[in-house]
């Protein structure tokens, strides 16, 4: 009986840290705590880490108030699919990732040197073994008011740009 109740705590530790790693993917607390501009950072760390053969330029040119609470999720799940995406099928040696402000939108660009693909031969392979990032960073811009865009041509790498009206007062923090 103790040996079954040491392995049901372990099980049990097992679910709440599997549990505790999913919700910090979702929504990691230091969005919320440090905000986009520093998470950012943190992830490209990350991934620099994991990938360290690939180089990451990175310049951000917004100021945190300039980013909604709402869009600072959707910013950072764009970013978090982009980087999962070139980490598996892009081979690329070098990436690029930008957030500006111009002409009243804030821009967020991911773009890499990679293999890139091909849109007939990605709809093949969908059809075959559906994935989803692609269509949920499309999505996701959309949903929260924005716009992408995904292009992409074999042997040319891929480009990433995703897009926001910003309206005075609307990406704004209330004080």
């Amino acid at each position: 009986l103790k040996t079954l109740l040491v392995e049901m705590i372990e099980v049990a530790q097992s679910a709440i840290d599997s549990v505790d790693r999913i919700a910090t993917d979702l929504r990691p607390a230091m969005l919320d705590q440090l905000g986009f501009l520093s998470t950012c950072r943190w992830i490209l760390r990350q991934f620099r880490a994991a990938h360290g053969d690939i180089g990451i330029e990175l310049k951000l040119t917004v100021k945190e108030e300039d980013i909604s609470e709402v869009l600072k999720i959707t910013l950072f799940r764009i970013v978090q699919e982009a980087l999962n995406n070139i980490a598996k099928h892009s081979m690329a040696k070098c990436i690029r990732v930008r957030l500006k402000k111009e002409k009243n939108r804030l821009f967020l660009t991911i773009e890499d040197n990679g293999v890139g693909y091909d849109a007939a031969d990605l709809e093949h392979k969908r059809a075959n073994r559906p994935g989803r990032g692609l269509a949920n960073m499309i999505y996701r811009a959309v949903e929260s008011g924005g716009h992408c865009t995904i292009d992409s041509r074999k042997g040319r790498g891929t480009l990433v740009i995703a897009s926001w009206p910003l309206r005075e007062n609307t990406f704004r923090r209330a004080d």
